[in-house]
């Protein structure tokens, strides 16, 4: 099942560099008293649970008996007429433990208001909470014991697990959380050792700027890297990205009177690069879905690490990338598990920002970036980060599109993905109804992905979503070396954690660049499709093989081609 999980599939000096601000963080922070409600401290004769932590979060605990404790998930916005009942994501710490003269002792506790969301992954695949101790590994791991005891308690769950505390985590203390945390000083931690790193790269250009500010004024930020292009730079005439309504208030009080420079570029927005191709990212709009993060991480990680590389250097010469890390940190702050500061899940209000930009700031700053991006048919590829409860691996769920041709496109960049992600799985992706252009579900509509489609036009505009811990996928089902005949081996479970997720980011470099670019080093050659276009022309007649038009709402991805066999005549390149 694999062991450690907080290392990336390429550890590099400025990885490293995070994992220890990250572990100062947790130590700077575990001693003071935060603004919120899940950030509380419970003492007890025998403990301490101590939730006063960034992204922390319970709302009580209790002794059931002696080395057994009770504790309970606080609700997003807990304490506030926001509140509302989501109780998925917990993050503590437990010190001071008496070992009761022992060399060790193991304590028992029960989460006794998880919402019952998470039936799939804790009953049904063994997910258990994961771990982080710094006097003992240093490392984040999930727990090495499977649970102890589940119970269905209307529309919660009860969770309980054990953990044997050593003398040396008896007072250093161990965290317990849902998932691998990335809190919101992660974040920053992470983006300013990526300005310390390029700011001053003589290769790349990165830059950095204040996108807007959250309800309780905490940085949304927009970074932008590419390759240097100095027919753009060193031009005197070179364009800037626009202000935008609402948004980059630093800016706003400024009068620069000289033209925009690399020297004086933390004045002006971003320059443009009009002859380069854009893919914007978002991640984090739900607070309790670190994953997102990582899969970011590993996409920026694995770019830098060697600008020199043919792949890097086809990457950075010809695309421009742009991200939002964090665009609720209000929620990754406080611990909440969906909802922003105010008790509103932005997932579905994306189609509402333009008549209240104020309520609804993430989503109106991702479609105002979106539509200024597209202009000149500059984007090319949205995709919003998340995690998911009851599906395994890592999927995208795309859009409907009346025309054969953009339909495959959109299933060829799935296709890609899935050809170099080990953790991601093309079977499980959903790319929308007919049913659903024509008879938008009111449940479902306003998300990132259909409104940055439908008002930037951006054909390419996908969630992704990955399993918090488990993966079935075949890793080598497109291989010649594999018998075309083969069903996919879907039987092994493989537990998937920090790296996993960092390796699905990488993956989506290499679409990236054998979708709309030319990738010096593409797998397709050996695949048994062999390039692109064959690919897509095999994805057009799966399609035509299964549409049913007299019912429109099966024109999807159906249960036939989630199954399809790799084609037995496929193309045989060596």
């Amino acid at each position: 099942m694999g062991n450690n999980h907080n290392h990336p599939p390429n550890t590099s000096q400025q990885y490293q560099h995070f994992q220890h601000s990250q572990k100062s963080q947790q130590s700077q922070h575990s001693h003071s008293q935060q603004d919120s409600c899940a950030h509380n401290i419970f003492e007890f004769k025998e403990l301490r649970i101590d939730s006063r932590l960034d992204s922390g979060n319970l709302k009580l605990a209790k002794q059931a008996a002696p080395g057994q404790y009770d504790v309970w998930i606080a609700p997003d916005c807990y304490k506030t007429k926001f509140e509302v009942k989501n109780c998925i994501w917990f993050y503590f710490k437990v010190s001071n433990v008496d070992l009761q003269g022992a060399d060790s002792r193991t304590i028992q506790f029960r989460l006794m208001n998880m919402k019952r969301v998470e039936y799939n992954n804790y009953a049904k695949q063994g997910m258990v909470p994961v771990y982080y101790s710094p006097g003992k590994e240093n490392v984040w791991r999930y727990l090495a014991t499977p649970l102890q005891g589940l119970k269905i308690n209307g529309p919660n769950l009860e969770v309980k697990f054990s953990y044997n505390f050593t003398a040396a985590e008896s007072q250093a203390g161990v965290y317990f959380a849902f998932s691998f945390p990335y809190s919101y000083t992660d974040c920053q931690n992470f983006l300013h050792s990526l300005e310390q790193a390029y700011d001053n790269h003589p290769d790349i250009y990165f830059h950095r700027e204040l996108l807007c500010y959250s309800h309780e004024g905490r940085h949304i930020e927009l970074i932008t890297i590419t390759g240097h292009d100095h027919s753009v730079l060193n031009d005197s005439k070179a364009e800037i990205e626009p202000l935008l309504p609402d948004l980059f208030p630093a800016y706003q009080t400024l009068h620069l009177n000289e033209p925009p420079t690399l020297s004086n570029k933390h004045l002006h927005r971003p320059f443009k690069f009009k002859n380069k191709k854009y893919v914007f990212f978002t991640a984090r709009v739900h607070p309790g879905e670190p994953p997102a993060n990582y899969i970011l991480q590993g996409l920026i990680y694995s770019l830098l690490n060697n600008p020199e590389d043919p792949i890097n250097r086809a990457l950075l010469q010809n695309f421009v990338f742009v991200f939002i890390p964090m665009l609720n940190p209000d929620g990754v702050y406080k611990g909440y598990s969906r909802t922003d500061a105010i008790g509103i899940n932005w997932q579905f209000t994306y189609h509402l920002s333009e008549n209240d930009r104020k309520k609804y700031h993430g989503p109106h700053a991702v479609l105002e970036v979106s539509k200024s991006l597209s202009k000149d048919d500059r984007l090319v590829l949205y995709i919003d980060l998340h995690a998911h409860s009851n599906k395994d691996a890592g999927f995208l769920y795309g859009t409907w599109h009346k025309d054969w041709t953009k339909r495959a496109d959109m299933r060829t960049f799935a296709r890609l993905l899935d050809m170099y992600s080990k953790n991601f799985d093309y079977n499980i992706c959903e790319f929308g109804t007919l049913k659903m252009l024509e008879e938008p579900d009111p449940n479902k509509m306003g998300v990132a992905k259909t409104e940055v489609r439908k008002q930037a036009g951006v054909l390419h505009a996908y969630t992704l979503e990955t399993s918090f811990h488990i993966t079935i996928k075949d890793p080598d089902r497109y291989y010649l070396e594999r018998n075309p005949e083969k069903k996919l081996d879907r039987k092994q479970m493989r537990r998937i954690g920090v790296a996993e997720f960092m390796e699905i980011g990488e993956g989506i470099k290499h679409a990236v660049l054998d979708m709309f670019g030319v990738h010096p080093k593409s797998i397709l050659p050996y695949t048994f499709y062999g390039c692109k276009e064959d690919l897509r022309k095999y994805i057009v007649q799966v399609m035509k093989e299964t549409w049913k038009p007299k019912e429109p709402q099966q024109a999807m991805i159906t249960k036939k081609e989630e199954k399809e066999k790799i084609p037995i005549s496929g193309r045989q390149n060596t």
